[in-house]
């Protein structure tokens, strides 16, 4: 299938963020399950979409039950309604008590403790951003230890032109085959004109999107 302009401009930040996450640091596997935690954002959907494309079961935790409801038309397996409360036991009880493979973190330090509890023996956690504006959190060192946890963090700024090329060539041979044929297809919210980019700022700030809202010239 043919993609829109605004469709593909969604692609790149989104879907190779979420091909270095699951794939390069994760190393998701199917019938792993996959923890995201913001998965309503760009970032958050596409790793939803890819974690489905690989075969892993997911689990998303947001503050609106709304959202969750429309995150199942995109794959989501289980979706936990929480907002500021500690949710691994729920994630605990989701995955038959034994946690989740993967945690991908797209909040920031509110949600931290809580997805580091929800990680299974040889679990990874990988942390994308923080909206929350939260930069500080509490790291359980014996947990880390004991079930050999892994815990990276995903930022281009210290990457080099070879590591974002590999990055690209990652995503194009894992990924762009099943955007290509229509399996993982782009999820644009809202388009607005650029004459309306406050309005369109003013819109991603309010979070309510699902998916990317892209601005576009014409």
């Amino acid at each position: 299938p043919q993609l829109s302009w605004e469709a593909a401009a969604a692609i790149p930040i989104s879907y190779i963020t979420a091909w270095e996450a699951l794939i390069q640091f994760g190393r998701l596997k199917a019938g792993e399950w996959l923890l995201i935690t913001g998965a309503s954002s760009g970032v958050g959907v596409a790793a939803l979409q890819a974690g489905k494309h690989l075969g892993a079961k997911v689990v998303s935790v947001s503050g609106s039950a709304e959202k969750l409801e429309k995150l199942r038309a995109f794959g989501l397996d289980v979706g936990i309604h929480a907002r500021g409360e500690d949710f691994s036991a729920r994630v605990l009880e989701a995955t038959g008590g034994r946690g989740v493979d993967l945690a991908v973190n797209l909040v920031g330090g509110t949600v931290f403790p809580a997805c580091q509890k929800s990680l299974a023996n040889f679990g990874r956690l990988v942390v994308v951003g923080y909206v929350d504006g939260v930069m500080k959190a509490e790291l359980d060192l014996e947990s880390i230890h004991v079930k050999r946890l892994e815990i990276v963090g995903i930022s281009n700024a210290p990457l080099t032109p070879q590591m974002r090329a590999e990055a690209t060539r990652g995503f194009n041979r894992d990924f762009m085959p099943a955007i290509a044929d229509g399996r993982i297809v782009p999820v644009v919210d809202r388009i607005f004109p650029f004459d309306q980019l406050p309005a369109a700022k003013a819109y991603v700030e309010a979070g309510t999107q699902i998916g990317k809202v892209v601005v576009s010239m014409a």
